[in-house]
């Protein structure tokens, strides 16, 4: 992985074709922008450029000192950034009228800009305390001016994700909240000290700042139960200065406050995708945070490396000495939330997630993209050559490039290339922005490369296995890349190809599924689908084979810009979406009709095609089962506990079950229904993880523990890259890629496709060979794949094999269960009786049996259940229709019940209908038992109820 430099021509200050005019505060021309010398094309005064922003069209602003904002555009022609001239000059407001002229844009600088998220406004803080709102067209539609905006400079300012609100901060410790049209909603903060930087959370309920040390978060916003879980997360703690409360805002509210770092913080951000804030401080370090001030990772000192001098012969020999102490004065999380831009001096770094760093290069030290011969630096507006730290930094909404300033007065912008995705045997790597190395490992049965779609490189006893080709987009940009289920997909500016490897030369091209000025965000990879989110914020299901857009899922709260591959999933026949308005439930979506997917309902209980949590925690993550039907299709979610929970999509009967805790990562199999997670410090992995769904007992005999070494000088916890063919590949918290072989994937796999095929008896031997290489004793893969075969034979309602498997297990109970199954003469009753079996609220089952006109048998399950009053209700429905054996049968079981228990009757139905017996009637035990049996019998002569051997194997 490398920084690439594409460099930016020095901004010019006159005004030519096609150009937008330099505007003053009144919307003026200021000196020196006369007509006599707007043609000449005349370089302003070179000047330092302390911050970036970049318009959702994919123009890039800067600005600084003199009080100027140059802008850039960037086309497909030309590989540098092309000058656009000076978007807007500002005069000093302190000048009188005479020198007005003389001294504008001179008598202060602007030191934090940010454009609105629809890109209808610029905000622009200036030094001496104000802060300007400036129009696409460059007018000034605002002025704050300094002590109503700030006493002292406004240092940093932000936009929430909808636009709909503006947080300042300044030297004077104060933290404000403005509206779209600059007016104040509630001052959020009064420190003690300066103020640097502010970020929103991702649902602009929460607030970061950093003052001195410490890093504060204040909510300003949410609902009562948002509160109250944010309030309850940090009782005890101290809060930041206080405030008043304007505009609805509850300013007052509880905040979070934590030491961040031995320094002063300069700098954060927070993410919108992952919902994670990293930091940087003079102490030189960065450091990554939750939501609730947990450190997740803690960088070592940036540039604090070991120097080494000689001596003069003959003296004592070399000593080391450390460098000093560089400041992070600048870090950016990357739009999609997988990566984020560290910044100090002479240094540019790019990390992952979890912290690590990816790549770091000086500036000076970067190719300029497109450079002739010899050019290793780049030549960009101001004292490029001399060392300074990195000032800010801005990713465009593609998150294809960083804009950074830099503090001897330069700006440029970084593409990163080098970066690669890995499926199985597919890798694509970036080599420039507008070309691609894709490699494809060809291995056929007798290990011999296996031809087809390789370019060069073919040849030699290293290089015959694998197939490389160069993928060249002409003048168009590669925008984003998706590799996985032997697809390849890129997007491009104006067209999206799908490559099926290792055929690379006739990809399915598809136009018009994305405007140009509205880029993608982000594509997520489903098996036959892949869903993909723009800049307008639309979210849209894709075929593959045909290029055309199959649904747009929506609903009421949705923010598509939020969306990250972690808070959506797909599937074949399904979409998962994280609902961002209440973070406790997940949308999932049919992906043929973009309508909620069809659910067995509780009652009227939630909405269709929601899955919620049990406890209305806040869900971080959802993923879906890959294999199956709709009916078999399976979710799994993280909350903000880190506790990992399963549902059935399709079923919202069933509450979602609690796997795991501290569940860092997880990931389903590729061809099979496993799930694996990273859950502290341990690799899971459950073969048939709806085993909970059928019966709860089986859940810790289908978990298998995969032995992991414990790394040197890792911290961090791997997180899963992909899960497939019996392979686990994770990521190390120092970077390194580790894939660990699961024998027991491979056995569950194969023992999956033998109860597809209804092979029962080759799956028994299956388990039986396993068991005998592999142990049968508990916690051995023999064991467990004896586990998993009771769960699939309970899935398909094949008792007799359900019954060696549980005789295998040991489980003598769930053995006379099965034998008693065995005795149900119809298959109605025994689908009812396997049911409840597997925690089928009885209810349920009783509208099964009921149904299937079974009453004897939903009488005697409430009896079982000891639901008693029910019981005789269901009898005297009967009774209604002339049959009199049900209501005797009932008062027959409460009679021996009451005996056992030495209690007279209390129950007032019960009271009554002994009453209503007919004088002389006696419950003979002979009598009653005549009568049960009757009722037995009428079970086995209904034709529909008829025994069907087939299900039950002998």
């Amino acid at each position: 992985m490398r920084f690439l430099i594409q460099s930016c021509a020095e901004a010019v200050e006159a005004r030519t074709a096609g150009q937008d005019a330099i505007l003053g505060p009144d919307g003026t021309p200021p000196s020196g922008t006369g007509e006599g010398e707007a043609g000449k094309g005349r370089a302003c005064e070179p000047f330092a450029y302390v911050s970036a922003a970049w318009h959702p069209g994919g123009e890039l602003f800067a600005g600084g000192d003199g009080a100027l904002v140059a802008h850039w555009e960037f086309q497909q022609q030309s590989p540098s950034a092309l000058p656009l001239g000076t978007f807007a000059s500002f005069a000093d407001p302190k000048a009188d009228d005479s020198n007005s002229q003389a001294h504008a844009g001179t008598g202060h600088y602007v030191t934090c800009c940010a454009w609105h998220p629809r890109g209808e406004i610029l905000a622009c803080a200036h030094s001496q305390g104000s802060f300007k709102l400036i129009s696409r067209q460059g007018r000034v539609e605002k002025t704050v001016p300094a002590g109503q905006a700030h006493d002292g400079a406004c240092i940093g300012l932000r936009w929430n994700l909808d636009g709909t609100a503006l947080a300042t901060c300044g030297e004077d410790g104060k933290v404000k909240l403005w509206s779209k049209t600059g007016m104040l909603r509630s001052s959020l903060a009064a420190e003690q000290q300066a103020v640097y930087c502010v970020a929103f959370s991702p649902d602009s309920n929460l607030l970061a700042l950093c003052s001195g040390k410490h890093v504060v978060v204040k909510r300003i916003g949410g609902t009562n139960a948002q509160r109250t879980q944010f309030t309850g997360a940090v009782e005890g703690e101290g809060g930041a200065g206080g405030g008043n409360q304007a505009g609805g805002m509850a300013a007052n509210s509880r905040s979070i406050r934590w030491r961040a770092h031995d320094g002063v913080v300069l700098s954060l951000d927070w993410s919108v995708a992952n919902g994670k804030i990293v930091s940087g401080g003079e102490d030189g370090r960065y450091k990554v945070w939750d939501a609730y001030g947990r450190l997740l990772f803690q960088s070592a000192v940036v540039g604090h490396e070991i120097y080494e001098f000689g001596s003069a012969k003959g003296s004592a020999g070399n000593k080391s000495q450390r460098g000093p102490v560089t400041p992070v004065t600048s870090v950016r999380w990357r739009p999609d939330g997988e990566s984020f831009a560290v910044g100090t001096f002479d240094l540019l770094l790019l990390c992952d997630e979890s912290g690590w760093v990816q790549h770091k290069s000086s500036p000076n030290a970067m190719r300029v993209l497109d450079a002739p011969h010899g050019r290793d630096t780049f030549a960009l507006r101001g004292s490029a050559e001399v060392p300074s730290s990195l000032m800010s930094l801005a990713w465009s909404a593609d998150g294809t490039q960083l804009a950074c300033t830099n503090g001897n007065g330069s700006v440029f912008i970084v593409m990163v290339v080098g970066e690669v995705r890995e499926s199985g045997p597919i890798a694509l790597e970036t080599e420039a922005p507008n070309a691609l190395l894709a490699r494809h490992t060809c291995v056929d049965q007798d290990g011999a490369a296996a031809g087809g779609g390789g370019g060069g490189g073919l040849g030699g006893a290293e290089d015959d296995l694998l197939a490389e080709e160069r993928l060249h987009f002409g003048q168009e940009k590669v925008l984003a890349t998706g590799v996985g289920f032997g697809k390849v997909v890129v997007v491009t500016q104006r067209q999206t190809h799908v490559y099926d490897p290792p055929e690379w030369h006739q990809p399915k091209s598809y136009t018009s599924l994305f405007q140009q000025d509205m880029p993608v965000k982000l594509v997520v990879l489903g098996p036959k689908v892949m869903a993909t989110t723009d800049t307008a914020g639309a979210l849209k299901v894709v075929a593959y084979d045909t290029g055309r857009v199959l649904c747009q899922p929506k609903f009421q709260g949705m923010r598509a810009e939020l969306l990250s591959r972690r808070s959506l999933a797909v599937a074949d026949d399904c979409v998962a979406v994280v609902d961002h308005a209440s973070m406790s439930s997940v949308r999932v979506f049919d992906a043929n009709t973009g309508k909620p997917l069809s659910q067995r309902r509780r009652g009227d209980q939630g909405d269709l095609g929601t899955i919620s949590h049990p406890q209305g925690g806040a869900i971080s993550e959802v993923g879906l089962s890959l294999v199956g039907g709709i009916s078999d299709r399976k979710a799994c979610f993280v909350d903000a506990n880190r506790d990992l929970y399963l549902s059935p999509c399709a079923d919202q009967t069933r509450q979602p079950i609690k796997l795991c805790t501290m569940c860092d990562s997880f990931g389903w199999s590729a061809d099979s229904s496993a799930l694996c997670c990273v859950s502290d410090g341990k690799l899971l992995v459950w073969c048939i993880p709806d085993v909970c769904f059928l019966d709860a007992d089986l859940l810790p005999l289908c978990q298998h523990e995969v032995p992991i070494p414990k790394l040197a000088n890792d911290a961090l916890a791997p997180r899963i890259v992909a899960f497939e063919r019996g392979r686990i590949s994770t990521r190390s918290g120092n970077g390194s890629l580790i894939t660990y072989m699961v024998p027991l994937a491979l056995y569950s796999l194969a023992l999956e496709r033998c109860v597809q095929q209804h092979r029962w008896p080759k799956a028994v031997h299956l388990c039986r060979t396993v068991s005998r290489c592999e142990g049968q004793v508990r916690g051995d893969q023999g064991h467990t794949l004896w586990a998993c075969l009771a769960a699939l034979a309970l899935q398909q309602q094949h008792i007799e094999t359900a019954k060696t498997a549980y005789a295998s297990l040991g489980l003598i109970d769930k053995v006379q269960f099965m034998n008693f199954l065995k005795e149900v003469p119809s298959d109605e009753g025994r689908a009812a009786e396997l049911a409840l079996f597997k925690g089928v609220p009885p209810k349920e089952v009783e509208a099964m049996l009921l149904q299937s006109s079974l009453h004897y048998r939903a009488v005697k399950l409430n009896i079982r259940m000891f639901h008693w009053e029910r019981a005789l209700e269901l009898a005297q429905r009967q009774a209604q229709q002339g049959e009199l054996e049900l209501v005797h049968i009932v008062l027959w079981h409460r009679r021996r019940y009451l005996l056992r228990q030495g209690r007279p009757e209390h129950l007032e139905p019960y009271v009554a209908q002994e009453d209503e017996l007919e004088e002389g009637t006696e419950l003979v035990d002979e009598e009653v038992k005549a009568k049960i049996q009757r009722e037995k019998n009428k079970e086995v002569q209904r034709p529909q109820g008829m025994i069907r051997r087939s299900s039950i194997a002998y």
